[in-house]
């Protein structure tokens, strides 16, 4: 299990106060907390230090040369600025399966694990601001488009080309998503309604990108991964290598030719998701964040990121987690479970980890008590203003000053 360590960076001051300060990044790791607390800077992070371990995996460049590479790497993310990672306290540590890299006075650096089998991770980052895709005419036309937006952008493209003419059903009041190649215009289909995208609800421009892109890359994932020309030339330098070197016998030709194969491959998926819930009805959320964990679900090696606004989306959660309990302790009871959770949606609770943000810190979330969250702090001031308020009527009701 992967694990990274966050501090002085962006709102993040003091960090995890945990575990020696590492976040561990399990099969579903939630980030909760008021807008500004830092959600998005923890994901971003996240997602670029599994980056450049992919990157090393591969030999896009070496571990040498990532000082150079470093201004274009962190960059990427917006991270480049002094009060985030180029902060002269900024501290990032981060545990991979393969590379230990870090971030310290304003360094990137990485050692290597010797460790011989690799699986490499689709990472897709599936930004806040994917409504701007569904709401703009040929988006890909426009300039200074922030970077993560423009990688999600050609894989949404990609998505759109492989949809089926038929269309595809989406998690939310059956609706479907239909997309016209020939004048790349997406729309949604209703039982008495067709209108495009772009004329939709702010809620179907959220969900139709997030959910079109997750469910095309958790269906490719096994594919094999399109190669740049420099990535090509790159393994034809490796296999060149392996084949002729003389003191190799075939078995151990044969065994390396298929790991640098291997490492080109996209064996999972890590999706790192912002805010899904944008835009969405509770019931709504309810069901992409079902589907988000089936997309999950559907490898063992898959791994789903989310940062949120929602106590909804917990509430949910813990609703999969119950239902893998109740599954595996009574068989019998999977039908009458399924009514209520999906069984490709159920999660097992060691594999799920929520961290609430606020004041530069990171906590764990209890889940056997939602009632520990700055959520319901503020739904019980709501419930105290309203006794107040309630107060005040009595009173000049009886006329009582």
């Amino acid at each position: 299990m992967a694990k990274i360590k966050i501090q002085n960076v962006g709102p993040i001051k003091e960090g995890y106060t945990e575990n020696d300060g590492f976040l561990d990044l399990k099969k579903i790791s939630i980030f909760i907390g008021p807008q500004g607390a830092g959600k998005s800077t923890v994901a971003k992070i996240i997602s670029t230090f599994c980056w450049i371990e992919k990157a090393l995996i591969r030999k896009e460049f070496t571990d040498k040369q990532l000082k150079q590479k470093q201004k274009e790497i962190i960059s990427y993310q917006g991270l480049e600025k002094e009060n985030y990672l180029m902060n002269e306290k900024s501290l990032v540590i981060y545990e991979g399966l393969y590379y230990s890299i870090t971030f310290i006075e304003k360094q990137l650096s990485a050692v290597e694990k010797k460790i011989e089998n690799y699986k490499i991770p689709k990472i897709m980052y599936v930004p806040a601001e994917r409504n701007f895709i569904s709401v703009v005419n040929n988006p890909e036309k426009l300039k200074y488009l922030p970077q993560p937006l423009v990688t999600f952008l050609d894989e949404y493209t990609n998505a759109c080309d492989k949809v089926d003419k038929n269309g595809l059903i989406l998690p939310i009041d059956n609706v479907q998503f239909k997309y016209d190649k020939s004048n790349k215009i997406a729309k949604i289909k209703g039982s008495d309604y067709e209108i495009r995208l772009s004329w939709a609800s702010s809620g179907f421009q959220s969900v139709v990108p997030l959910f079109v892109v997750t469910q095309y890359l958790s269906k490719s994932i096994d594919e094999e991964a399109s190669l740049s020309n420099k990535q090509m030339q790159q393994l034809d330098e490796e296999i060149k290598k392996i084949v002729e070197d003389k003191n190799l016998d075939d078995l151990a030709k044969k065994t390396l030719l298929n790991q640098a194969a291997y490492k080109y491959k996209n064996a999972f998926l890590l999706n790192i998701v912002e805010e899904p819930e944008q835009n969405l009805y509770p019931s709504s959320q309810k069901e992409i964040l079902y589907k988000l964990i089936e997309f999950a679900n559907q490898n063992e090696h898959n791994k789903l990121i989310i940062t949120t606004h929602s106590q909804y989306l917990i509430g949910y959660l813990s609703l999969c987690i119950e239902a893998k309990n109740i599954a595996e302790n009574y068989p019998n009871a999977k039908s009458e479970i399924s009514q209520f959770v999906p069984a490709t949606s159920v999660v097992d609770a060691n594999e799920v980890v929520v961290y609430q943000i606020r004041n530069g810190q990171i906590q764990t979330l209890n889940l056997d008590d939602l009632d520990d969250n700055y959520l319901n702090e503020h739904l019980a001031a709501t419930n105290d203003d309203f006794y107040e308020l309630t107060k005040i009527k009595l009173k000049h009701k009886n006329g009582i000053y």
